[in-house]
């Protein structure tokens, strides 16, 4: 049975990327605060926020998720005008959320993106997906000799308000960043992955011109699958998107992965290049499309 007075709840949100950032946070908050924590999938009907969908799959079990967290965390939001440390939310890119826990605190509200808490949990990350159905294969794959290229457009080209935030990085980025693997490694391809893929094989190549290596687009069907061919590869060149970052972390964790990295990540420098960029990465200045 958990322990009511030691249960704090973390409002999954966003895409799988970001659903994987809360995890840790959780694996963090239990490890370091003695905290019984649970997931509420409320947060991914917010009206405020893009709809999502649960893309933990068996990482979390039944009785990790709260079946009342829409009414907990009306009670406890309520309860926070008296008693603050209640509900703990973060605030902007350089926030330190995790660090505010306190005994009374119930609600963890962030996407928590930063490397120093997933590295902190690394072990535990990395045992969790070994024992996960959906995830094994991400631990299992073995390293193929492939230069993967993410990149992401989606919202990013669609939504003025999402490109205004993080920014539409301009294929200069992409080709310099394959121009850089290219010159410090060899590789069999280069493999395209987008959330458009049409438009990603059509404008990378177009840039890219012709050479002697092929360039293709990702056969894989499904994010799982192409998230463990990403981080199975030998070379990958990341988009600014939480999707890539997994890749990449989990590419160098188990795959010595050779990672390029954009800056800024968001579309003007913050505190997220320093939570999000790590120093094993090679990290290449990015322009914006206008």
């Amino acid at each position: 049975m958990p322990d009511e007075k030691r249960m704090v709840i973390i409002p999954l949100m966003g895409g799988l990327g970001n659903q994987l950032f809360q995890f840790a946070a959780g694996l963090y908050t239990k490890k370091f605060s003695n905290k019984d924590v649970r997931f509420s999938l409320d947060g991914l009907t917010i009206a405020k926020n893009t709809a999502r969908s649960y893309m933990l799959g068996d990482l979390l079990k039944q009785s990790d998720l709260t079946v009342r967290g829409r009414f907990l965390l009306a009670i406890f939001r309520l309860c926070s005008f008296v008693f603050p440390s209640i509900w703990v939310s973060e605030r902007e890119p350089n926030d330190t959320p995790l660090a505010r826990i306190t005994n009374s605190t119930k609600v963890l509200i962030g996407y928590f993106q930063s490397h120093d808490y997933v590295d902190s949990v690394a072990a535990e990350i990395i045992q969790s997906l070994t024992h996960s159905n959906t995830f094994r294969s991400l631990v299992l794959a073995p390293t193929h000799n492939d230069l993967a290229v993410h990149l992401r457009f989606g919202d990013y080209l669609t939504s003025p308000d999402a490109k205004s935030f993080h920014g539409l990085t301009a294929m200069s980025y992409y080709i310099d960043g394959v121009n850089y693997l290219l010159s410090v490694d060899s590789f069999d391809r280069v493999v395209i992955y987008s959330d458009d893929p049409s438009k990603a094989y059509s404008d990378f190549t177009q840039a890219f011109g012709s050479r002697e290596i092929p360039v293709v687009l990702s056969a894989r069907s499904g994010e799982i699958e192409e998230l463990t061919s990403m981080s199975s590869s030998k070379g990958l060149v990341i988009s600014n998107s939480t999707f890539s970052w997994w890749a990449a972390w989990i590419g160098t964790q188990l795959h010595d992965c050779n990672v390029v990295a954009p800056r800024p990540w968001f579309a003007t420098p913050s505190a997220a290049d320093d939570n999000l960029l790590l120093d094993r990465w090679t990290v290449f200045d990015r322009e914006l499309q206008p």
